[in-house]
């Protein structure tokens, strides 16, 4: 028997949106909790349908983030356009390529497909996606009757997360059916 090597899991790191100002900008939907560590590095970042972008700066401006494309010489005569053929990518890396985590944080990716359960032990769901709005971010999860709910993933709510398990705890009464 042979080993086969083994291909390194692909994580969702961003969504890029539309185009920011007149220079180039696309504005990102983050899937990531830490765009500074994965995003901000100027270079070339591979997208899900096999395209890459080149990317010189990423900014915060306000609660959005922003990435300058970095276009080669000679410039386009409409950067802004040309920015416009990526929105909708899906930007990727491989889960062994981000920086490593303090013993009892995760990241996003590794939280998904974990069963959701409240303290009295009823199924609630399936984690599917997490998604960040301001400066919260909310999980969504699909019940049985494939409906999303969205849980604020705030302490207040989420009282356990069981990764050897992949089980997460929430507060029971939250949910309204």
């Amino acid at each position: 028997m042979t080993d086969k090597p083994q291909t390194a899991e692909i994580v969702h790191i961003a969504k890029i949106g539309r185009p920011f100002g007149t220079a180039g900008e696309l504005t990102l939907h983050l899937f990531t909790d830490r765009p500074e560590e994965v995003l901000a590095a100027p270079g070339t970042f591979p997208l899900e349908d096999g395209r890459e972008i080149s990317v010189s700066k990423l900014k915060q401006r306000g609660q959005k983030w922003t990435w300058q494309v970095h276009f080669p010489e000679p410039k386009p005569k409409d950067p802004r356009g040309e920015a416009a053929k990526f929105t909708n990518a899906i930007v990727i890396c491989s889960a062994d390529s981000l920086p490593s985590r303090e013993e009892g944080e995760y990241s996003h990716y590794e939280l998904v497909d974990f069963e959701v359960f409240d303290t009295t032990g009823k199924k609630i769901g399936i984690l599917v996606r997490i998604e960040r709005y301001y400066e919260v971010d909310t999980w969504i999860v699909e019940d049985a009757k494939h409906e999303e709910i969205q849980i604020p993933a705030v302490s207040e709510f989420i009282l356990e997360v069981n990764q050897s398990d992949k089980k997460i705890t929430i507060k029971s009464g939250i949910i309204v059916e």
